[in-house]
Parts: structure tokens; sequence; C-alpha cells
């Protein structure tokens, strides 16, 4: 990966930027790869060499690593033997064709009195994704985590603990900026299911077999409007929330105009993805 710097920021902002303090152990199929887009993995290793990151759109990432640092140091405080922090675990699946090594590093795993272990994941997050309950992602890795770790040893519980960092004080907003959020646990056969079929899609995706990301996967944002457009015309005249406005507008002003539906916009293909450019599906829109 090459790192340019639009910005002009200075070199001790680029160097703080770019410290890179994570364990990033090679060991195995990672867990947050495994619940990715087969093509983007594929992509990232095809293209590693010719990606380009600007330092300024890594801020976040930074943020995430400063709060685990902040999070660990905080616990390992506590001084309290039952916490499990940081903790990579590898365990073998079988697909049919011989057994994939999948690894995951979890946060804190809380030993309760009985041996069985708690799950907890921390994650710095929009508000909005706390009030519309669009856990669907936290779910899928949480659970490969489960699975992991019942390779050995009881789970009791998974859950998350979301730090908001847009929280405003407001009637309409969650009371607090930061929640523990419970996380469905699913049985050990539907996990294993789901890990089977994900590895399944990442050991055969390769450049000249490349899996189409879903509109789930590029997070999707429908288009909610419709225009008017006058023949020739680039811009619209006009929006409409639904078709039947649109149309109704038309036949009272009596002007020749044209609809046009908008296209959906994929928020992850357009802002967050770093292989977009080398991505004919994203081309193709």
């Amino acid at each position: 990966m090459n790192y340019t710097n639009k910005h002009r920021l200075s070199n001790l902002l680029v160097s703080i930027l770019t410290s890179d303090t994570g364990n990033q152990s090679p060991q195995g199929l990672r867990v947050t790869r495994l619940i990715n887009p087969p093509r983007i993995g594929v992509l990232l290793k095809h293209y590693r060499d010719r990606i380009e990151v600007d330092v300024g759109d890594t801020v976040a990432s930074a943020f995430g690593t400063a709060f685990h640092s902040w999070v660990e140091s905080a616990i390992t405080q506590m001084n309290d033997p039952s916490y499990i922090l940081e903790e990579r675990i590898a365990a073998d699946i079988n697909i049919g064709n011989g057994p994939v090594t999948i690894s995951g590093q979890l946060d804190i795993q809380k030993v309760r009195a009985d041996g069985s272990i708690d799950i907890k994941d921390t994650k710095t997050c929009a508000m909005y994704k706390v009030k519309a309950k669009k856990y669907e992602d936290w779910e899928k890795q949480l659970n490969v985590y489960a699975w992991l770790v019942r390779q050995t040893k009881k789970v009791n519980s998974i859950s998350v603990l979301a730090f908001m960092k847009d929280w405003k004080r407001d009637a309409y907003n969650p009371p607090c900026a930061v929640q523990e959020i419970p996380i469905p646990l699913w049985p050990e056969e539907k996990a294993e299911r789901y890990i089977k079929k994900r590895v399944k899609l990442h050991t055969t995706a390769s450049v000249d077999n490349l899996p189409l990301c879903t509109d789930e996967e590029r997070w999707v944002r429908e288009a909610k409007t419709v225009a008017i457009v006058k023949p020739g015309a680039r811009k619209a005249t006009k929006l409409f929330t639904t078709k039947e406005e649109a149309q109704q507008y038309i036949e009272e002003s009596g002007e020749d105009f044209r609809l046009e539906k908008r296209k959906p916009f994929y928020i992850r293909c357009e802002n967050w993805c770093e292989v977009a450019p080398f991505c004919d599906q994203h081309k193709r829109g």
C-alpha cells in the first residue's frame, strides 16, 4: 500500500496516522476478512503494490487503534484476572478439501465462575447505527469469534461495547454515549454452516473468478427521489418522492419532461473501499 498526502499534512501528522501498532499476525483466514466480500480480499492482494490511500483518510482507523489501546490499558489497571484481553485464537475447519485455519483477535473475554466465557467486542460507531439497531455485521463477526472459543470452552454470551462518537444529548437519542449491546448467540450448527459457506467463497475466489459484492456488502443507499428533466438538460428541474407525484406535475404543467429515477448510491464503494479504482463492478455502477 502506498500513502499519498493530498492535504499536505505535516511530517508529524503523517507519522502519527501511518504508525502501525496493531498485532497483525498472518495466521490463517482472519475473521474480519472472512465476513468481508471475497472480491475485496482478492483485489487487495492482487493490487497491493498499486493501492493508494491518502493519510487524511486514515483518521478513523487511527482513532480505532488508539481507542482499543485505551480500553486495554484501562482494563489492565483493574488487575482482574478474570479478564482476558486481545487474545488471538485460531481453529481449523474442514470444507471437504482439507482444513482451513480461521483466526481472530478478541478484544475482551470475561471468564465466569463456571469457566464459561462472555465475549465483549469494543466498537466506536455512529449514533445512527445504534438508533437503527443495524447490528448484522457485528452479529456475524461475534458469532465467528464465539465459534473459535467454543472449540475449547463454553460461551455464555456475546455483546458489543458501543461508543457513539457523534452522540448528543437529545430526547430522541440514546440516553448515553456508550451502551453494552447484547448480540444473539447462534447455535453452533448455524455458526459452522455460515463459516463453511464463507470459507468456500473466499477459497474459490480469484482474479479470474471474482464473485460480485451484494448490495448489502456495498452499503447501498436506495434513491428515494424521482427527477423530471427537460430534453437536453443536464440537471433536474424538480425532484419528487414518488413517480406518481412527478407524473402529476408533468400533466399539470403541460411541458415536455422525462422521468429519471435516481440511481442507488453505494457508500462503501464511493467512500471506503481501497480497491474501488480496480473494481469493474464499481465502474459499472
